[in-house]
């Protein structure tokens, strides 16, 4: 998709220097390839500002631990960003950096402090727009050893379902938007079904009304 709207990829290397008098103007790779440049966009990642907490359970990348319940202590809750939290799919501890995610933690954490005690059972969902494309994406995948296609990629028009063992842990996709807000559903309901049931599957909405 980028490199068709003139996009040119450099793989399997690095920058190694920026140069230029007064303005970056060449970026060097370790390839010893030389590039022209008049604006570098550098991504290095972010870190949570906790250090004002250290009284909390920081973990080692900064991140506050919370229970289900977005709970770090007595009295002290965490949202967001910041907080690392049991991801009810799995139960493993996630960190997850969107703002929708963290708009559904400030509700939970508010609730949970009036004493509802409700547990956090949101689906992370993430999209972007690539020109005229729309991907969307829903579940939390760190690791997967399979991925399933429905559709055709080559049309830009596919479900990719990421699973590990029969578990599907992620779901992507291009022009699918029902089937994905579907999916959304059945995986907070903890309904979604196994990898080696997919081939089964072509109309997704009906799986919520079986």
């Amino acid at each position: 998709v980028h490199e068709s709207h003139g996009v040119q990829f450099r793989l399997g290397t690095k920058a190694k220097a920026f140069k230029g008098d007064g303005q970056v103007q060449t970026v060097e790779l370790e390839t010893g390839e030389t590039l022209s440049a008049d604006l570098v966009i550098v991504g290095i990642g972010v870190k949570p500002a906790t250090d004002f907490a250290e009284a909390l359970p920081l973990q080692d990348n900064g991140a506050v631990r919370v229970d289900q319940y977005l709970q770090a202590a007595p009295f002290v809750y965490a949202a967001g960003d910041i907080a690392q939290f049991p991801y009810f799919a799995t139960g493993e501890p996630v960190r997850i950096e969107h703002w929708r995610l963290a708009l559904q933690h400030g509700r939970i954490a508010a609730r949970n402090m009036l004493g509802q005690a409700v547990p956090f059972k949101g689906v992370p969902f993430f999209w972007t727009g690539q020109y005229d494309l729309k991907l969307r994406y829903v579940g939390h995948a760190e690791a997967w050893d399979d991925v399933v296609i429905q559709g055709s990629l080559e049309d830009k028009e596919f479900l990719a379902f990421y699973a590990q063992g029969e578990q599907v842990m992620a779901v992507a996709g291009i022009g699918r938007d029902r089937d994905i807000a579907a999916i959304s559903e059945l995986m907070r309901l903890q309904q979604m079904p196994t990898a080696q049931q997919l081939p089964q599957i072509q109309d997704w909405p009906a799986q919520l009304h079986p």
